[in-house]
């Protein structure tokens, strides 16, 4: 993980402000993403839409950069997909010239976010239409978008560890311990949010079904969509660069 952040920052990573972004799902949709995995990379997709969106309705002439990490768990190891955003936090207009600008409301992007996640699942027809028509209509859907952590321009490292951060592994060997009287496997982390607890204990057996979190072989359970800015001369700033290229590709993250 180390190198990746290093690699991240030397090669793709303009030296300008970075915001992260966490796009959340409701526990009510999440086990069509369990069997579905294509869909993680729809809704990676669909998130980079709503960041383009978003910055050209503030910049209508300048050109966002992100990266897009798909994760597929929790602090407990629980199956919990959403996405990560490592992004720059404002636009790179026609000269080179970077235009900081303010975060992407959080609200907006969550009712963004619900309304474009429910018309894909009802497209799908994975999702019943009229339970989407409520779900659009409840005041507290499950959706979350978060975007209060941000790095200043000067702040390499701290945009190399969010980078770790995004890529890290589903699960840490450290934290793991197996009772063999028992057969049990418990696994310590942080206080959970909403089970109010720090730990999972549950039969080996039961443990292995996290492998789900583990892509199968020629699959990937995490997917980075990567706007890349790669200026002719130098590579983008603050201030004024060179022409620069921008394109979009794929790259798998797990």
């Amino acid at each position: 993980m180390l190198a990746y952040g290093e690699w991240l920052e030397q090669n793709l990573l303009a030296r300008v402000p970075h915001r992260q972004y966490v796009f959340a799902l409701p526990k009510l949709l999440r086990p069509f993403f369990r069997y579905r995995r294509r869909y993680l990379g729809e809704l990676c997709r669909l998130v980079a839409g709503l960041l383009q969106i978003g910055f050209r309705a503030m910049a209508p002439h300048g050109q966002p950069a992100f990266v897009l990490y798909v994760q597929t768990f929790g602090d407990l190891v629980t199956f919990n997909p959403h996405i990560h955003a490592l992004v720059a936090d404002g636009v790179f207009l026609p000269s080179g010239t970077f235009q900081v600008l303010p975060p992407l409301p959080e609200d907006t992007l969550c009712q963004a976010l619900r309304r474009k996640l429910l018309d894909f699942l009802c497209a799908e027809g994975v999702l019943d239409r009229d339970l989407a028509d409520r779900m659009r209509q409840w005041r507290h859907a499950g959706f979350s978008v978060h975007n209060r952590i941000r790095t200043q321009t000067a702040d390499a490292e701290g945009r190399q560890r969010l980078a770790r951060y995004m890529i890290r592994c589903p699960f840490a060997l450290d934290k793991m311990s197996y009772d063999r009287n028992s057969g049990m496997v418990i696994y310590r982390s942080k206080m959970h949010a909403t089970r109010s607890r720090n730990y999972q204990l549950m039969p080996a057996l039961k443990w292995l079904r996290l492998l789900n979190h583990v892509p199968d072989k020629y699959e990937h359970s995490g997917s980075v969509l990567r706007l890349l800015l790669q200026p002719l001369h130098g590579r983008p700033t603050a201030g004024r660069t060179g022409r620069m290229t921008l394109g979009i590709i794929f790259h798998d993250a797990s």
